[in-house]
């Protein structure tokens, strides 16, 4: 994890209290900590995440319905880039697999890929080499035209 890829407040709360730290209020981008020795002095009752952090306009949630498909719920769009998240491209499972109950084709689906996979690196891999042995066909055709062409005898007396 890289240092600018932020982390989840849950954390950061747990680590405080581990550190002698309370929460005792967040906003959007930053987290207000204080020493366990102050925490009466705010007249927080009740210290519990979900109640000091309210913000939920950048949550974004994704739900398992029971055929496999995602859906999003909340912000659908990345906070820092603007960019909007689409539905359809989160979809581990494609379209035709998506069935309750399920009908055990994503175990099938996922052997195919598999397969299919390496079948297509050995068809490619057979591709470059027949391509291979065609370049060096080639080579050896251009060569001894070449050789004939450098050391036939009548076109040599021809010239003469």
């Amino acid at each position: 994890m890289k240092i600018n890829q932020g982390s989840s407040l849950l954390p950061l709360v747990e680590l405080g209290k581990n550190k002698g730290y309370e929460l005792i209020e967040a906003t959007r981008s930053n987290a207000i900590f204080i020493k366990n020795q102050y925490f009466g002095l705010f007249g927080i009752k009740n210290d519990q995440l979900s109640l000091l952090y309210e913000n939920k306009e950048i949550y974004t949630r994704i739900f398992q319905l029971f055929d496999g498909t995602l859906v999003l719920n909340g912000c659908d769009t990345l906070c820092w880039h603007g960019k909007k998240i689409n539905q359809k491209k989160i979809q581990v499972l494609p379209k035709f697999l998506r069935r309750y109950p399920p009908i055990h084709l994503a175990k099938k689906w996922e052997r195919f890929k598999k397969k299919s996979k390496a079948h297509i690196k050995s068809i490619v891999n057979f591709i470059f080499f027949c391509k291979s042995i065609i370049f060096f066909e080639r080579i050896v055709e251009k060569y001894k035209k070449n050789k004939k062409k450098r050391f036939n005898k009548d076109l040599y007396m021809r010239s003469l």
